[in-house]
Parts: C-alpha cells; sequence; structure tokens
C-alpha cells in the first residue's frame, strides 16, 4: 500500500479541532444549545468531506493525468452525494435548527474548499514537477 503524505493534512486537522469546538461553544452560550449542535456536526461533516478528498488526491496521485483528474472530480460529486444524504438524514431524522444548520455546513464548506484546493494546487505542481524530471 502506497504511503500517504499527512503532512498536507496537519493544517485543515488543527484549524478544524479548534474551529468546531470554538464555534460550538460560541454558538451554544450566546445563540442556543441547538444552533450550537447544528454548527457542530455541520464542521464535523465538512471536515470528514475534507478528509475523504485528501485520501481520494493520495490514492490517485501515481496514475495518468486523466485517470487522476477523474478521480478527484468523480471523488468531488461522490462526495457531495454523501454530504447531501446524510443532510438529508439529519434533516429528517433529528432535530437540527435547519437555518443554523446549513448556513454553518456553508461556512465549515468554504473553509475546507479553500484547504483543499490548496492540497490538489500541491499535488498538481508535485505531478508536474515528477513529470519535467522524467
Amino acid at each position: 500500500m502506497k504511503r500517504f503524505d499527512w503532512s498536507m493534512m496537519r493544517v485543515p486537522a488543527v484549524v478544524f479541532a479548534v474551529g468546531i469546538p470554538a464555534a460550538t461553544f460560541a454558538a451554544a452560550n450566546f445563540l442556543s444549545a441547538e444552533i450550537g449542535r447544528s454548527v457542530f456536526v455541520g464542521g464535523v461533516m465538512c471536515f470528514a468531506h475534507i478528509a475523504a478528498g485528501f485520501v481520494i488526491l493520495e490514492l490517485s496521485f501515481h496514475s495518468t493525468p486523466t485517470s487522476f483528474l477523474k478521480r478527484v472530480l468523480g471523488g468531488m460529486g461522490l462526495r457531495l452525494a454523501a454530504m447531501l444524504a446524510v443532510l438529508v438524514a439529519l434533516l429528517k431524522t433529528q432535530a437540527f435548527h435547519t437555518t443554523a444548520l446549513m448556513l454553518g455546513l456553508l461556512a465549515w464548506y468554504g473553509l475546507g474548499l479553500v484547504f483543499e484546493v490548496a492540497m490538489l494546487n500541491k499535488k498538481v505542481t508535485m505531478k508536474q514537477l515528477m513529470s519535467d524530471e522524467q
């Protein structure tokens, strides 16, 4: 099995590990416990989304450029579909504050997207440098 370069996940992991509890604490204490719970769940869902994207990126790194692009973009579609399914299931079965969950999810997803684009850019640059050396 290929070794993963976990160094790219350090910054997102620290940001989410500090940000999720801080945002949850602020929302729960200054707004309501239900809103705090919604912010927490949105953050956890987005971190899982980023972690899955990282795994897909690492697993597809040594494939051909076409296959790499298909796996990364296809993986993004599957991850978004999975997030939608989890979101619908949570809203149908649990008592979440819908607006807080959606806005929290949007904010966490925006932050996660920044990390994901940075990771993808770094991997594509590394891939180009490796192909130029050969």
